[in-house]
C-alpha cells in the first residue's frame, strides 16, 4: 500500500508545474474519506505549491 501512496504522491509533485485545471482532471482529493470540492481541492494545490515554493528559496 505505502508504494502506491508513495507513486501517487511522486506523480503528483511531477505534475504541479500543470494548470489546476488539469491537475484536478487527473487527481481526486479527499480528506477523512470525503472528495474535496473543487474550490477547496484548488486551495490544497495552491498551498501545497506554497510550501514548495519556500523550500526552494
Amino acid at each position: 500500500m505505502r508504494n502506491i501512496i508513495d507513486k501517487d504522491v511522486q506523480e503528483l509533485m511531477d505534475c504541479l508545474h500543470l494548470p489546476d485545471n488539469e491537475i484536478l482532471e487527473r487527481f481526486s482529493f479527499t480528506h477523512e474519506g470525503e472528495p474535496l470540492s473543487n474550490e477547496h481541492a484548488r486551495q490544497f494545490l495552491h498551498f501545497l505549491k506554497t510550501e514548495l515554493s519556500k523550500e526552494c528559496t
